[in-house]
């Protein structure tokens, strides 16, 4: 009788334990998907098929009326930066993303004000168009992950072989000793706390950009996570894809606790359905 109730006590609880784990996972499900990669993992990763696998291209149809820039020279990756952030206006209603195709997209960014993932995705395209990869980077800064709290970058590869970061929105160039850095070496320059450049074009300056509104506001806060996306948003196309996206620890492990608190909450609820099924079979063999 004694071990009886002891097996319910335990099958009781177990159950308890599963739906509280399940429920935490639920509540935060979008970071559950996340698995963080080491900055040598990232890198490993990226050398071997990187460019292959992240950030697939924009539509064909759409690319190929975009403008050329040479981006593997500074006048043609400041050219891009520059059509780029003239294109979209600064103030205006903002942008909406319903019903839209690639076309549609680009169409309603000329009257629209929008946001850093407009001007990234922009910033993708016009790489697509000139032949090369480009991948788009996540920073979430401030209170992490919560709405308002992010910006976008991309990372484009030249043709032999190196990545450059660069801010569509904010039309600059991330820069060390007056040459143009791939995210990796933002990464390291920011463990190590040197200063990270950035090269500000004067388009920003020409159509009133406040200088708040920088690149360097963005990277002031990156310890608290950059993310790889490995989808592009979902209006580059009518069929809906959601931003999946690996973050990239660089320093001292500063990724949200939710992220970590997903994948034990996941290996809690197997043990805890375990020892529920457990629990059940041995109570039904003792009756």
């Amino acid at each position: 009788m004694v071990r009886g109730r002891r097996r319910t006590i335990v099958a009781i609880a177990s159950l308890l334990v599963g739906i509280m784990c399940a429920a935490h996972i639920w509540d935060a499900r979008y970071f559950f998907r996340i698995l963080p990669l080491t900055l040598w993992a990232y890198e490993m990763t990226s050398d071997a098929f990187g460019e292959k696998i992240f950030t697939p291209p924009p539509a064909k149809s759409f690319t190929h009326k975009l403008p050329l820039f040479k981006f593997d020279t500074s006048l043609g990756r400041e050219q891009a930066l520059t059509y780029v952030r003239g294109l979209v206006p600064l103030s205006g209603p903002a942008m909406t993303y319903s019903d839209l195709t690639p076309e549609k997209w680009f169409a309603r960014l000329k009257t629209r004000r929008g946001y850093f993932t407009d001007f990234s995705l922009l910033l993708i395209s016009l790489a697509d168009r000139a032949g090369l990869q480009a991948r788009e980077w996540i920073l979430w800064h401030d209170d992490n992950w919560s709405h308002g709290s992010a910006h976008s970058m991309v990372e484009i590869r030249l043709p032999n072989g190196l990545w450059v970061a660069m801010d569509g929105q904010h039309a600059t160039i991330l820069i060390s000793k007056n040459q143009p850095i791939s995210m990796s070496q933002v990464f390291k320059l920011a463990s190590t706390s040197q200063t990270i450049g950035t090269k500000r074009l004067p388009i920003a300056e020409k159509i009133g950009l406040p200088k708040a509104a920088s690149t360097k506001s963005a990277l002031h806060h990156l310890p608290s996570g950059a993310m790889l996306n490995l989808h592009l948003a979902s209006w580059t196309g009518a069929k809906h894809r959601p931003i999946i996206a690996i973050p990239i620890i660089y320093g001292d492990l500063k990724i949200d606790w939710r992220i970590w608190s997903k994948k034990f909450a996941f290996l809690f609820a197997i043990l805890a359905f375990v020892a529920f099924i457990l629990a059940i079979r041995k109570r039904k063999s003792e009756i």
